[in-house]
């Protein structure tokens, strides 16, 4: 059986300056944890993005 793969990005930009900690990407891991039956592994990623990116979503 292979494990699967979660993919987790976080936009950031104080967690990713380390201005502050990203605690949003723990709680994502736990809550998985939680109803996730098999075996998973995160590949995670913080990522940055200023205002300009934000408002060309």
């Amino acid at each position: 059986m292979h494990t699967k793969v979660a993919k987790i990005g976080i936009v950031s930009d104080r967690a990713s300056a380390g201005v502050s900690e990203d605690i949003s990407s723990q709680a994502i891991r736990e809550t998985l944890d939680q109803y996730l039956s098999r075996d998973w592994q995160a590949e995670y990623r913080l990522i940055q993005m200023n205002k300009i990116q934000l408002n060309k979503l």
